[in-house]
């Protein structure tokens, strides 16, 4: 049975150099690529002072707006919280959430961050499959410290011969943190292990680093992709992976 993963920072529903929400066409562009489950970074739970001021803001929050019409199933990670609402991670999924839960990885206050931790059950195989989304630091020294804790947490949360999925936007463009994943939890980059170099993401119209990653471990890696086609470039400042990995 093959299973599709997405991951994608949506900056907000906002593209970089427009400003207009444009979360109608991620809908659209996420549907598009037939995903199982889609794992988001920058994602708005609430914002009061967007919702006076733009037309076509959504009744219901953003991950619900973009779950609707094909999965069934969500889990949302409030991160960054300020006077007029909250940001954080979300994943969608076709398959049932059988729990979840949101760690903070805040260090320092100007970047409020965390790591959602969803565990889904894929149905037609009775099994289950625990998936991660998150969102890194900018600054290295936090951010290596917030990889730790991410690496402390998935060993306490998840036993290590069971399968599971690390995605989300790293902001990293080296070998770090695929190193340390690599040598501390087994896991591999899929772009990496599939094509022997990076997936640059960042900046979308044209991608110079490999921000956005989908690490995993215990099951089959078909194939993976940087979508980069003309409409992604309208979206966000970020890029989305696509991978598909099958259960043996």
């Amino acid at each position: 049975m093959k299973l599709r993963v997405l991951t994608y920072n949506i900056h907000k529903g906002f593209p970089l150099v427009r400003k207009r929400l444009v979360l109608s066409e991620i809908r659209e562009a996420i549907e598009s690529t037939k995903a199982d489950i889609v794992c988001l970074q920058e994602v708005v739970g609430e914002n009061v002072q967007l919702e006076k001021k733009i037309k076509d803001w959504p009744a219901e929050t953003q991950f619900e707006y973009l779950a609707d019409r094909m999965w069934k199933h969500y889990a949302y990670g409030k991160n960054a919280v300020y006077p007029k609402g909250h940001h954080g991670n979300a994943i969608l999924s076709q398959y049932p959430i059988q729990a979840f839960h949101n760690t903070e990885l805040t260090i320092q206050s100007l970047q409020q961050r965390g790591i959602l931790h969803a565990m889904i059950e894929v149905v037609p195989l009775h099994k289950k499959l625990d998936i991660f989304c998150t969102h890194l630091d900018l600054l290295g020294k936090t951010r290596t410290q917030q990889l730790d804790r991410v690496i402390d947490l998935i060993r306490n949360q998840v036993q290590s011969d069971h399968p599971l999925i690390l995605t989300g936007d790293f902001n990293e463009r080296g070998a770090m943190v695929s190193q340390k994943l690599k040598t501390q939890l087994g896991l591999d980059d899929a772009y990496f292990l599939s094509h022997q170099k990076m997936g640059k993401t960042f900046p979308a119209w044209l991608p110079m680093f490999a921000l956005d990653r989908i690490y995993f471990r215990g099951i089959k890696l078909n194939n993976v992709e940087v979508l980069n086609h003309s409409g992604w470039t309208q979206t966000s400042d970020h890029l989305p992976v696509l991978a598909e990995f099958e259960f043996e």
